[in-house]
């Protein structure tokens, strides 16, 4: 009678007040590695939209570009939207190569002037297409924009976003021009860029 009093009382015993603390903890480590994950979906969709409505303004305005006769017809309005306003992307491979004359096919940070030890890409190595973008000189990435320096240039009408496009005039090959449309944002202190470039043709 005794021996099965003991096994009853021992397995009415539970749990310790360590094992609950052990528990706790372990599921507080749980909850908050949840907790971080969520946060980092969070940023990574709202980093995501971005580049979605970038993206979104660049298609729209590649259209509206596409959509302008291929020579500008001065009685008509907006008609030097396909100009190469400051000249870098017009006579700039004579011999015919596809290569830029005045310092190669760059389309990164090398071939523009340094500013106050940055890198401003608004003269040659890449037809004039990247006018406007502002490069960190020494890990060659995108910083910020200038948009003074591009042939063209709006904004949206909520004003978070810059469009800059430029024109390369008979490239790639002669009576076509080539037209990049860069928008950029920024993104908690971060400039984010999202180019597209197309080829219109003239009319033969």
């Amino acid at each position: 009678m005794n021996i099965l009093n003991n096994k009853q009382n021992s397995s009415n015993q539970g749990f310790t007040l360590i094992e609950v603390l052990v528990a706790i903890v372990v599921l507080t480590i749980g909850v908050l590695s949840l907790y971080a994950m969520q946060v980092s979906t969070i940023n990574g969709n709202a980093a995501a939209k971005i580049m979605t409505v970038n993206s979104n303004w660049a298609s729209d305005r590649i259209e509206i570009l596409l959509s302008r006769p291929y020579d500008c017809n001065p009685f008509k309005a907006n008609c030097h939207d396909l100009d190469d306003v400051n000249g870098d992307g017009t006579n700039q491979d004579a011999n015919n190569d596809g290569i830029d004359d005045s310092g190669g096919n760059s389309i990164n940070y090398k071939g523009g002037i340094v500013v106050g030890g940055n890198v401003v890409d608004n003269i040659g190595g890449n037809f004039g297409l990247n006018d406007g973008l502002i490069y960190d000189n020494t890990a060659g990435l995108l910083i910020g924009v200038n948009p003074a320096l591009a042939d063209h240039r709006a904004t949206s009408p909520d004003g978070q976003f810059t469009i800059l496009w430029n024109i390369a005039v008979d490239t790639p090959v002669p009576n076509s021009k080539t037209i990049r449309v860069i928008v950029t944002s920024q993104d908690r202190g971060v400039t984010k860029a999202v180019p597209m470039t197309y080829i219109k043709a003239s009319k033969i």
